[in-house]
């Protein structure tokens, strides 16, 4: 029966449970800024070493299907009735969100002006105000968003050779990824003459440069870009579906806009560590399961079976939370149906896993026919150095702090999910499916942040947490708009719209310096500027005898390999990716012992370890020649 006009359909008890919630939220909040700028130290879990971090996070990933299904239980016992309390208390959670934000400025955001952000956030709430629901199924807006978005990952991606400077960036961060594509394209195997810090995805991409252009920087940084516009767009997709109220759809696509690619930050750091390398399949997950909630078919359950195996190999620390999305999310939908439909749910999870099954077995197959040496502990010879270790890791703030947040999004999606599930007698619209989906693969995500806890990687990985901050505020709108809540519950999105003119605002204050640095990368492409890494290249692709009887060594040494089409003679990782003292003293020993005809050094104490300098200092090598820019041609005698 339809509710009248009005009314809630919400106990008076519940309700004040909800007024209970919001005003913990607010004084949390006023706490946590208060210790932020004040710096006490006010641990909320005591001097936990990062594996008693470890073990409460990954009890607290584990625990996510058992906590559905106990909500489910609870729910559906107590005969709850459907109520806006979870909407509200998502979308109180963007308040937070945008005041430790603002805190977090001068860590996570470059700074930008103060009246900017008031002007935007004024200019949204005004529009909020004025007409709060209005529906939008606007192609040209559609347009702008999308050409918004790829204008910003073209921009800050693709560059050539020309455009490399000596920066961290380009020193440490692109070398990180691009050694093993280099190598691979020059017929080197992933864990066989290298190991694999971010995954076999190297396997995949170096084979593919060869059919466009070779391998180059430009045509690696172009892939990357290629891959990243795919991604941002499934992502918008699954937004312009399921959020119709056109101002949350603006400051939803603003807001993941202004993190998407990295864009809050300058000076430009493409960092293609995550954006699209643990990026891609993420956004595969999140769009091939919308997609299968909005159609349901068998061969699309295969699919998303057969990508999402495939996505662990790719980079294992994005495709195990994106494969375990999907399952944890099917295993919930199966866990929370009415006994009578709960053979439907168990076929489709059936048929992900025998999908995925048989796909990981075919890709172990065919990587092992293609190198048979292969060394699989390698594929998680990183994690095990960071993560079990501890090694180069962060602590997690042991005050209150807004990661708390963005993991309280994620629960209260699983259990918004839930509370739809046992509460309708239809299954849930794919809007609640989404979240939950969204939601689990958030906190698989939120483990980067874990392990390695600074403002920039939380601000990094929360899209999928704005995501479906932008559903939840949607659904509360458009539930006032059929008359199923009070009016007054439209103010539940107010802090969403806040939250999202707010990194709205820095995605349009960083397009002016997006667009200058695309001048200035397409400028040195048709000039062909002249830098210390071009000079080095020339260098080197002048003196090079036998490209397969080479070392370099050096800050850019990746992209000499690739722009001459030379293999590291020596296997091992690369010097950006070789962090481990013994592994630097045994490299340098195998090139006295291997004796390749040209060794390239560059003696930048800056980004090369000191270990490697043992080359010069051995009776072994004779320096043959010298660049004017300081790389050092070595034989061994």
């Amino acid at each position: 029966m339809r509710r009248a006009p009005g009314r809630t359909g919400a106990e008076p008890g519940l309700n004040v449970w909800a007024a209970l919630g919001v005003a913990s939220l607010l004084v949390l909040t006023a706490v946590a800024l208060y210790l932020r700028h004040s710096g006490q130290p006010t641990p909320i879990y005591g001097a936990l070493a990062e594996s008693g971090e470890r073990t409460i996070f990954i009890s607290l990933v584990l625990a996510i299907v058992p906590f559905a299904y106990g909500a489910a239980a609870l729910v559906r016992r107590a005969r709850l009735p459907v109520t806006p309390i979870l909407p509200l208390m998502l979308g109180l959670t963007g308040l937070w969100l945008t005041a430790a934000l603002v805190a977090h400025r001068g860590e996570a955001i470059d700074p930008i002006p103060t009246s900017w952000v008031v002007a935007g956030q004024l200019a949204a709430a005004a529009w909020f105000l004025a007409r709060p629901t209005t529906l939008s199924r606007d192609r040209l807006l559609r347009a702008g968003i999308v050409a918004g978005m790829c204008f910003a990952a073209v921009g800050f991606r693709v560059y050539s050779v020309h455009s490399v400077t000596t920066s961290f960036a380009t020193g440490v961060h692109l070398e990180a990824v691009f050694h093993s594509v280099a190598q691979v394209a020059a017929g080197k195997a992933v864990l066989v003459d290298l190991p694999a810090q971010y995954g076999l995805y190297a396997e995949v991409i170096g084979p593919a440069l060869h059919l466009i252009g070779g391998p180059s920087v430009l045509t690696f940084t172009a892939l990357m870009a290629l891959l990243e516009v795919a991604a941002v767009l499934m992502v918008l997709q699954v937004l312009f579906d399921l959020v119709r109220t056109r101002l949350l759809r603006v400051l939803g696509a603003g807001a993941l806009a202004a993190v998407l690619g990295y864009t809050f930050r300058a000076p430009v750091d493409a960092y293609l560590q995550y954006y699209p390398l643990r990026f891609f399949f993420p956004a595969l997950a999140v769009y091939l399961y919308w997609l299968q909630l909005k159609r349901p078919g068998t061969w699309k359950l295969a699919a998303l079976g057969v990508t999402m195996a495939l996505a662990i190999p790719f980079n294992l620390d994005s495709g195990v939370p994106a494969f375990g999305s999907c399952f944890a999310a099917l295993a919930i939908a199966w866990l929370a149906e009415n006994r009578s439909r709960r053979t439907a749910r168990a076929r489709d999870l059936a048929i992900f896993l025998a999908a995925a099954g048989g796909a990981a077995l075919l890709c172990i197959a065919v990587l092992q026919i293609a190198a048979p040496d292969r060394q699989w502990g390698d594929l998680v010879r990183y994690q095990r150095l960071f993560y079990i270790t501890g090694d180069y890791m962060l602590p997690m703030p042991k005050r209150p702090d807004f990661w708390i947040l963005v993991a309280g999004v994620y629960v209260l999606g699983v259990a918004s999910y839930v509370h739809a599930a046992v509460t309708q007698q239809a299954r849930p619209a794919r809007a609640w499916g989404t979240i939950l989906q969204v939601c689990i693969l958030g906190t698989g995500l939120f483990s980067y942040f874990q392990g390695r806890s600074h403002p920039i990687v939380l601000l990094v990985t929360c899209w999928p947490a704005l995501l479906a901050l932008f559903i939840m505020a949607d659904r509360t709108l458009r539930a006032v708009r059929c008359r199923q809540l009070a009016p007054a519950w439209r103010f539940a999105a107010l802090p969403a719209v806040a939250l999202g003119a707010f990194l709205g605002t820095v995605f349009v204050v960083k397009v002016p310096h997006i667009w200058s640095t695309m001048l200035s990368r397409a400028d040195d492409l048709v000039e062909r500027r002249e830098t210390p890494v071009t000079r080095n290249l020339e260098f080197v692709r002048h003196r090079i005898r036998d490209p397969r009887s080479v070392v370099i060594i050096s800050p850019h040494e990746s992209i000499y390999y690739a722009e001459t089409g030379a293999a590291a003679a020596v296997p091992g990782a690369g010097t950006a990716e070789n962090l481990i003292p013994q592994d630097r003293v045994a490299f340098v020993q195998d090139i006295l012992e291997r004796k390749p005809r040209d060794i390239f050094f560059e003696p930048n104490k800056s980004y090369v370890h000191a270990e490697y300098f043992a080359l010069l200092d051995s009776p072994l090598v004779q320096v043959v020649d010298e660049s004017p820019d300081g790389l050092l041609h070595l034989r061994v005698r």
